[in-house]
């Protein structure tokens, strides 16, 4: 059994707690002289009838993440609040019994173990053991870890011929290699676009990718031609729905690892 935080969870009670634990994160981040936390507020009433209490905090909180100067951390904090409601139906749940009110507080405090923090380290646990610095990064190590690719190595240094030896040498967030042939599966994942400062960085690191001839992973699903350097670039948008992304980004993975495009029915029989 797999410890730690569910994203894909089948209780709404344990994601009304992932989503306190979220909103006492904004808190926390946006106001350091504070009388009572949300925790403080509405632990008790959210944990038993969360419709009646979690509406009032969520239109709070939204009014405090506008106030959060940290692009990065903000944008993350978004993905994961429309990730949350997408395991919902259609309105948070009403009363919970002792069981819900129980996956309630095991929801807050999965979740709250795996908010970012701001020092830049990496911090947030993956199922394979070993911390990113992400929300967004920790959703695709649990994806692939999850669908038995255990080998992905985190920030490993590119070793790329004739890159200068006095820079800092480039370390995509994700690196696959493909066991026939020694291929390598470069994945971005971008958390922070549309600070500038950020953005300058990306598309100096993208031009670089392109020099390297790293080929789109875009271009590979549809041709079908997996070279020796793919790139997948993944956006914050492109996990806003949890099933969607997870399928989509296995499906480029194992079209990669196998070296050919595999179709939708090949999937669930594929290993790697």
């Amino acid at each position: 059994m797999s410890k730690g935080l569910n994203e894909t969870h089948p209780s709404p009670a344990y994601h009304a707690g992932r989503f306190l634990a979220v909103c006492q994160h904004i808190q926390d981040l946006g106001d350091s002289e504070i009388n009572a936390t949300y925790v403080d507020r509405f632990f008790a009433g959210a944990s038993t009838y969360p419709c009646g209490v979690l509406p009032r905090v969520h239109r709070v909180a939204r009014h405090r993440l506008k106030k959060i100067d940290n692009w990065n951390v903000r944008s993350d904090i978004e993905a994961t609040l429309v990730q949350l409601h997408s395991q919902l139906s259609r309105e948070w749940p009403g009363h919970l019994n002792t069981v819900d009110q129980g996956l309630f507080q095991l929801g807050f405090f999965h979740q709250l173990a795996s908010l970012p923090r701001n020092d830049g380290r990496a911090r947030i646990p993956t199922l394979r053991g070993d911390p990113v610095k992400s929300n967004g990064e920790q959703t695709i190590a649990n994806i692939l870890y999850s669908a038995g690719i255990h080998d992905y190595k985190y920030e490993e240094p590119l070793i790329v011929p004739g890159y200068p030896a006095d820079k800092k040498p480039m370390e995509p967030d994700f690196t696959l290699v493909r066991p026939i042939d020694g291929a390598t599966l470069l994945i971005e994942y971008t958390g922070r676009e549309g600070d500038e400062k950020y953005d300058r960085q990306w598309n100096w690191k993208a031009t670089r990718y392109r020099h390297m001839q790293a080929r789109p992973i875009e271009d590979c699903m549809i041709d079908g031609k997996f070279p020796n350097r793919v790139l997948i670039h993944i956006r914050p948008h492109d996990r806003h729905c949890r099933e969607v992304f997870e399928r989509s980004l296995l499906r480029q993975v194992r079209s990669f690892l196998a070296g050919k495009l595999l179709d939708e029915d090949l999937l669930s029989t594929w290993a790697p």
